[in-house]
């Protein structure tokens, strides 16, 4: 057995599998060795057997398996997803929950009339989409959810001429602001760095980049809140 992302081995891994036969031909239980290997006996040929893992947060798309008297060999990947619906940063085999790191709100340029949206804050420490670290997007809403740059500016100028409000140099969703105005800026992930995995009632997304590397948004369309992420190098 080997992580399907990674193709690393999965060790120590408790394997059960079930029938719906009689004992004792209704369960057999085994486990991977360091090389993700595992064995069982008393098959009892002809028995269908129905895989299950004694840790909820891997997941395969294992057939039924029929075994005769010269047994069945195998080969598994497992996916390490999360059983709740969510965002998650994946590390190695280690699987974070994240919160939205903050609220979104917008104003309109003083001198522009153009509308800017922004976080009100920004963390600290921003988790990182690079080499073995990845996000899972696990549901159909965080499957939703958009991808915009995070792009620097300012000082800026927001509200009425008459009477402005002065912003210091701040990061803004998806818009560049110059001297020559405010310009869009989409960016769509490479489809190559998304892999879709996971059972039909429960879908999830391993996203491993496809952006230049910088700072960026996930949210909603129209969503008030807003995950934060370094894609690639650490932006400073």
């Amino acid at each position: 057995m080997v992580d399907g992302r990674t193709q690393r081995p999965v060790a120590d891994l408790e394997l059960m599998w079930t029938s719906d036969q009689p004992a004792p031909c209704d369960r057999l239980v085994t486990r991977t060795d360091g090389a993700g290997s595992w064995s069982v006996e008393g098959v009892c040929p002809g028995t269908t057997w129905r895989l299950m893992l004694s840790d909820p947060d891997w997941w395969t798309d294992a057939p039924p398996l029929v075994a005769d008297d010269a047994g069945v060999e195998v080969d598994l990947e497992l996916w390490r997803l999360p059983t709740v619906d969510g965002i998650y940063l994946l590390e190695g085999t280690k699987l974070t929950a994240l919160r939205s790191h903050s609220a979104i709100d917008s104003a309109l340029l003083a001198d522009r009339a153009e509308l800017l949206r922004f976080p009100l804050e920004i963390p600290g420490a921003v988790p990182r989409i690079a080499g073995d670290t990845v996000l899972v997007l696990a549901g159909k809403e965080a499957q939703a959810l958009r991808w915009e740059p995070l792009l620097p500016a300012g000082p800026l100028r927001f509200g009425s001429l008459e009477s402005p409000t002065e912003v210091g140099p701040w990061f803004y969703l998806g818009s560049r602001v110059t001297d020559a105005g405010v310009e869009p800026v989409i960016t769509l992930p490479d489809p190559a760095a998304i892999r879709q995995v996971g059972p039909a009632d429960r879908p999830a997304q391993i996203f491993s980049g496809g952006l230049p590397a910088g700072r960026y948004g996930l949210s909603a369309p129209e969503g008030r809140r807003l995950w934060i992420f370094d894609v690639g190098a650490a932006v400073p």
